[in-house]
């Protein structure tokens, strides 16, 4: 969060990044309208990695007096059906529902808008399926549109909320609940993984053991558990992946081979309050992605801003 002149919150902005020695690349940017000394929450996505003292500079150029064209990556959100939301970058499209609050498709686009979820549009079929609140209708409230952010929150009747966001480029979106959960699954379609459907995959965990996904026909008994760990997922050949992962929570994780078995998530497990679920094509080993997921959004590790001053324009 800034603070900002009144003039520049609600025009468009642009940015560039420099990483280490990198050239200097635009990246998304949006302000948004925040509350208290700073009046303006700034988002920014800087796509590459940086490592452990490396430094991002970036340098945002504020009050165009129109919105340049979207990057590629880019993320916006619009109406679906039944009060659906759909939410949308370069990597995957999200069908958001009041239903569960669930994430009822998720599709890559990578591999010809392949839906990973489980098909349905009720009970537990989809993503962020919290098993006390699956069939329960919640409010969908829009807290950002983009380009480089898409948050929604999502408010059941009896005070539970989740916060989902999805940002420009990334094939993985974060789930914040204001009540930690000890169930939490992600529902896909058997047809991904499964050792008896198509394209059949592995499974790993953060602690490294792993193995070969279990048959659709296994049922409940096809799902695999271990505790203390960060993450699960599983991947096929195609390297196409889900996982989930607890960046600050060691969780009781379960990978299962999709169906009404699940697909990935958390059971019977501590409570945890904080998610990412990545769904699409693999760009790095499945560890790699999975831990550098967990390093980049970990709450109790967050990179030190240094915010400099705003220099008018000469």
């Amino acid at each position: 969060d800034v603070r900002l002149p009144e003039a520049l919150t609600a025009k468009p902005a642009r940015a560039f990044s420099t990483v280490g020695s990198d050239a200097a690349r635009e990246i998304p940017v949006q302000i948004d309208p925040s509350e208290g000394v700073a009046n303006a929450r700034l988002t920014l996505v800087v796509p590459q990695p940086v490592r452990k003292g490396q430094v991002a500079r970036i340098v945002v150029y504020l009050g165009l007096p129109a919105p340049p064209a979207p990057l590629p990556e880019s993320v916006a959100t619009n109406d679906g059906p039944k009060g659906m939301k759909w939410i949308e970058n370069d990597k995957v499209r999200l069908l958001l529902g009041p239903e569960g609050g669930h994430v009822y498709r998720w599709e890559v686009k990578a591999r010809e808008n392949r839906d990973l979820t489980m098909p349905g549009e009720s009970g537990w079929a989809g993503f962020s399926d919290i098993h006390s609140h699956r069939s329960v209708e919640h409010r969908i409230e829009c807290l950002a549109r983009g380009p480089a952010l898409v948050r929604y929150r999502l408010s059941a009747s009896d005070g539970l909320a989740k916060t989902v966001s999805l940002f420009a480029g990334c094939s993985w979106m974060e789930v914040v609940l204001d009540d930690p959960a000890t169930h939490y699954w992600e529902f896909d379609d058997p047809r991904n993984f499964a050792a008896d459907g198509p394209t059949p995959g592995n499974y790993l965990f953060s602690d490294g053991s792993g193995g070969a996904v279990a048959k659709q026909a296994d049922g409940v008994a096809g799902q695999v558990e271990r505790p203390g760990t960060y993450w699960g997922v599983k991947f096929n050949e195609d390297r196409l992946a889900l996982g989930m992962a607890t960046p600050e929570v060691a969780a009781l994780h379960h990978v299962a081979p999709g169906a009404g078995a699940g697909g990935v998530g958390i059971e019977a497990s501590g409570p945890v309050g904080h998610f990412v679920t990545f769904a699409g094509v693999l760009e790095a080993e499945p560890a790699e992605t999975m831990n550098g997921l967990c390093r980049t959004l970990d709450f109790r590790k967050q990179p030190e801003v240094v915010l400099y001053a705003t220099e008018p324009r000469q």
